[in-house]
């Protein structure tokens, strides 16, 4: 999807943001947006999964076949990620995220609700590449899914974005630190408009919260 220069995401009638700069989104394989909490990170993705709509002639049209992880997703109590898995990942891939559990030292049997707020996070994430791994999904849109991990959680997955060979792309917004993903675009958000960042990313998210 091309998106030109002075489309707009919004909530309703109210405007958020628009691109300053056309964008090809069918470009690239993961796209990761950066800018300060209020700039319109979350609505970019929920425009994009189709669940806002902007009531202008100038709006941006969702993503076809998509997943939008939001920020906090809550499971069943007493759902652990290996029965979560079981149900929602073809067996072809299951190895994939029983590995990726270890790595990330997820208790795979635990119960969602006497996991840490870390592995609560960490079983959200992979439970939905799984699916995304799983059915026909062209686009995952994750909201923050690095927020609450370890600097070691955060690379691990990182370095599974980075590596990965799954069909699907994914738009990532995150607070992490961007010099970590390779040959990513990346949409900076802030004061309504939404642009291209050109130059070599050398800082972190968090510093624009």
């Amino acid at each position: 999807m091309r998106v030109p220069a002075g489309t707009a995401i919004g909530n309703g009638a109210q405007r958020v943001a628009a691109f300053a700069e056309a964008v090809d989104f069918d470009a690239h394989r993961l796209i990761l947006l950066r800018g300060p909490n209020g700039s319109g990170k979350t609505t970019l993705l929920k425009t994009l999964q189709g669940l806002v709509h902007h009531r202008a002639p100038d709006t941006l049209s969702a993503l076809r076949h998509t997943l939008y992880l939001p920020e906090r997703l809550d499971w069943a109590d007493e759902l652990s990620f290996a029965v979560a898995l079981d149900a929602l990942c073809l067996l072809p891939y299951r190895d994939v995220f029983t590995t990726l559990a270890k790595r990330l030292d997820l208790p795979q049997q635990t119960p969602y609700g006497i996991l840490s707020k870390g592995n609560r996070q960490k079983m959200s994430v992979l439970l939905t590449e799984a699916v995304g791994w799983s059915r026909q999904i062209d686009w995952l849109l994750l909201d923050e899914p690095l927020s609450g991990l370890d600097p070691a959680a955060q690379g691990t997955l990182i370095e599974f974005w980075n590596s990965s060979t799954a069909a699907h792309r994914r738009i990532i917004s995150s607070h992490g630190d961007l010099t970590r993903f390779s040959s990513a675009l990346i949409l900076h958000l802030a004061e309504g408009s939404i642009s291209p960042v050109t130059a070599p990313l050398t800082t972190s998210l968090s510093q624009d919260a």
